[in-house]
């Protein structure tokens, strides 16, 4: 197939970079192997207020032709107010989550709307859900059908989860009152997922159990691709010798202003970590990453606590393998990537390990495999797994097959020209 290499209008949560989060990593990541193939990309982060300096290295980091901000107003950053205003919001659209308001009112839609006016580019790339909740307030309160519209648009929806299984798994973790509205959101999150695939010409999700999902509630003629996220590969760091061959260093990264990971790691603090010490006692465990530093306990030297930095890599250039203890969530870890990417293998539980390359993963469907799977792996295990995952990970994993795979989706949404939608411009 032959794929026009037209603009690209590509509308993000925030400026990507530099990369501070797995989403960040997964967007930066594609959009630079797209300009790298000659794609002309013009970039708008809603939410977030850069300086002209930092706004320039973006631009020349990822090869954009063009970057513009919407900030969001001042009073979303006092979390109390925050939270009063989304509520009453809430009251009045029930049909959006509580967690994509802040980009359906009128101080986001206003500008928004003008600068997709001015660039006057018809293939628009929402990467995530909270941006589509600009793209359904658009289309809401704009009619579709718009006489002396300049152009129709073409709309791809970069799923980089199911965000209502989230939902689901973090309301049915609780029996509280919590729990109750959580279920109620889930509700709200599914039928809002499901009516962004009906603005959607095309959807791109980064693994195969959420296309499977999509598969399922999709319209016919709405397009569908695997697009993974792409990860450079690193030459591997020689870990250990013949004098600590008994001991294992584990390392576990993420933030836990994000509930699942939290939730993960307390349990696995709580319940394994105990009896892990108890199997084997040359063992340590770090922590890296936002707020971590406060699960440091002072009476256990075999574990660190380092809080957020700004650089891994080192960590996982010297443990001998990554955890990922995820109870609840969605989509793929990238954090579970990049430790491949490093040769540095990952335990974790099916959820934690999905759509993770299988020959740098031990999945651990209970507790008792956590702790024989600890127990009995050596440093030589964890090397293999590592190389095996990082071959893997190159093959299935880069920004050729991930820019590739976009390009055909687009590629056939262009062919089509289904799914138009016009905004009032």
């Amino acid at each position: 197939m032959t794929v026009a290499r037209e603009p690209l209008l590509w509308i993000v949560p925030r400026n990507p970079w530099p990369v501070r989060c797995g989403a960040s990593y997964a967007n930066s990541a594609l959009i630079r192997s797209l300009s790298q193939r000659g794609w002309k990309i013009h970039l708008i982060a809603i939410g977030s207020k850069s300086t002209a300096q930092q706004l320039l290295q973006t631009c020349e980091a990822l090869g954009l032709e063009s970057i513009d901000e919407i900030p969001l107003p001042s009073w979303i950053s006092n979390r109390f107010v925050k939270w009063i205003v989304m509520g009453v919001l809430h009251l009045r659209r029930r049909n959006i989550p509580m967690t994509a308001l802040p980009f359906t009112i009128k101080a986001m839609q206003q500008p928004l709307l003008k600068k997709i006016s001015d660039t006057n580019i018809r293939m628009i790339v929402w990467d995530g859900l909270h941006p589509m909740a600009s793209l359904s307030e658009l289309t809401a309160q704009h009619s579709i059908e718009l006489e002396g519209a300049k152009q129709r648009h073409l709309h791809i929806y970069r799923a980089h989860n199911i965000e209502s299984m989230i939902w689901w798994r973090m309301a049915k973790s609780g029996k509280t009152v919590g729990s109750l509205l959580l279920r109620d959101q889930a509700h709200i999150m599914r039928s809002f997922e499901l009516e962004c695939l009906t603005k959607a010409a095309g959807v791109a999700c980064l693994i195969d159990e959420d296309a499977a999902w999509v598969q399922r509630h999709r319209r016919s003629e709405t397009h569908l691709s695997v697009v993974p996220v792409a990860v450079e590969t690193h030459a591997p760091v020689p870990k250990g010798n013949s004098s600590d061959e008994e001991h294992l260093s584990l390392l576990w990264v993420g933030g836990l202003n994000w509930w699942p990971n939290k939730q993960g790691l307390v349990w696995f603090l709580n319940v394994l970590w105990p009896q892990i010490k108890q199997r084997r006692s040359k063992i340590s465990l770090t922590l890296v990453g936002l707020k971590t530093e406060k699960l440091a306990r002072s009476a256990d030297p075999q574990l660190r606590a380092l809080g957020f930095i700004e650089n891994v890599a080192e960590h996982y250039q010297t443990a001998d393998a990554l955890i990922v203890p995820i109870l609840a969530g969605g989509g793929v870890r990238i954090k579970a990537l990049e430790a491949l990417a490093y040769g540095l293998p990952c335990i974790g539980t099916p959820l934690g390990l999905c759509g993770i390359p299988q020959a740098g993963s031990f999945v651990c469907q209970s507790r008792s495999e956590w702790l024989e799977t600890i127990a009995s792996l050596t440093k030589k295990d964890c090397i293999l797994a590592g190389m095996q995952g990082q071959i893997q990970l190159k093959n299935l994993h880069s920004a050729e097959a991930s820019s590739q795979r976009m390009e055909e989706l687009i590629g056939q949404v262009q062919e089509d020209q289904v799914g138009f939608l016009n905004i009032a411009i």
